[in-house]
This record gives structure tokens, C-alpha cells and sequence, in this order.
């Protein structure tokens, strides 16, 4: 089932966001559309605050480290809080009809904008009991079962007992959050000679 849903995920994306596309654009579902907007607003909040729980040093088993994408997450987030804001606040000064709506908007923006400012890096590593997680690696790995690890500027491949390897690329390390990852599996794997830092 997860090669499957693995396989077909941009199909499933794609038909995703038409549905919501459509449900933004029709009148015919009403309580959908209000359901839609709730979860993606949730989805704004939940964010801004696991990055501030983050910044607080409330999750100790987890690191982040930066990606090819993080400066296009972060300034789309300035850019779509400065628009909904900018037009907000027009329709609150112009268009009375709009006033409800229009504080609504205000506020939003001014969430993407905060969820901007905060925006942290979009790489992560996370460990669940045994098991440690990439983003954009669908399968977990148990800490006891890896073998070697190696950090390069754009990649970390991870390989275990059974000459299973596991590849997070996309990134773009620096030698401070390669030194950070390295720390942080030592910390939890405890063996130097399993972890191999490339980016020194």
C-alpha cells in the first residue's frame, strides 16, 4: 500500500488541489468550503506554534537544518501575508460592506506574516521512541539498525544492517548544521565511526 500511495502521490496531490480549488470557487458546498478554510487556518496556527516550541528548546529530540526550498517557503509567506493584508485593509477602509471579512483577512495576514519571521528550516530529523524520522523519507528507521551514516552538502544517506540505504537530498548544509546533525546522532547512536561528516 505504501508503494502504491508513494507512487501515486502526485496524482493524488494534484487531484487534491483541484477539489480544493474547486470547493474555494463554488457555492455548492458550503459547510466543505467553511470546513477547508478551518483546517488550513488550524494547519497556520499548529505551525507557528511547533516552530516557537521549537525556538524554546521544548523538543529535544529533533533538529533542523536547511533545504534548496526554505527561502521560497519563507518569502511566499511574506509575500502572500503582505497581499492578504495589503487587500484586507483596503476593504476595510473602502468597502464597509466587507468589515467582518476584511478584520478576518487582516488577521490572517498578519499570521503569515509572524509565520514568516519565525520560519525555521524546513529539513528535519526526529526521534520517535527508537525510531528516527526524515522529512520527505517515508520510512522510519530504528536507531540500533543503522550502520553507517554520511552528511554531504545536499544529501544524508543513511544505510542499515540489511544494506538497506535511506537518502534525504535536497538540502543545503553549511558546515555549522552539518556539525549540528553530527552532534545531535552521536548523542543518540553513540558510535563516531558510524557517522561521517563530508561537509568538514
Amino acid at each position: 500500500m505504501k508503494k502504491f500511495i508513494k507512487k501515486f502521490s502526485d496524482v493524488f496531490q494534484l487531484a487534491g488541489l483541484i477539489a480544493i480549488i474547486y470547493l474555494l470557487t463554488t457555492d455548492k458546498f458550503p459547510l466543505l468550503r467553511q470546513a477547508l478554510i478551518f483546517l488550513w487556518l488550524a494547519d497556520l496556527v499548529w505551525g507557528v506554534i511547533d516552530n516557537l516550541l521549537f525556538r524554546a528548546g521544548l523538543k529535544k529530540n529533533e533538529i533542523r537544518y536547511p533545504t534548496l526550498n526554505d527561502d521560497y517557503s519563507k518569502y511566499s509567506k511574506f509575500g502572500l501575508g503582505l497581499a492578504i493584508a495589503g487587500i484586507s485593509l483596503a476593504c476595510v477602509l473602502w468597502i464597509p460592506s466587507t468589515d467582518v471579512y476584511a478584520k478576518i483577512g487582516v488577521a490572517v495576514g498578519v499570521l503569515f506574516l509572524v509565520a514568516g519571521l519565525i520560519d525555521l528550516p524546513s529539513g528535519t530529523m526526529k526521534l520517535k521512541g527508537e525510531k528516527l524520522k526524515l522529512s520527505g523519507v517515508p520510512d522510519k528507521v530504528d536507531m540500533d539498525s543503522i550502520q553507517k551514516i554520511e552528511i554531504e552538502e545536499s544529501t544524508l544517506v543513511l544505510t542499515n544492517t540489511n544494506s538497506v540505504v535511506l537518502k534525504q537530498d535536497k538540502l543545503k548544509l553549511d558546515l555549522i548544521s552539518a556539525i549540528a546533525i553530527e552532534h545531535f546522532l552521536l548523542k543518540y547512536i553513540g558510535e563516531r565511526d558510524k557517522v561521517r561528516n563530508n561537509v568538514r
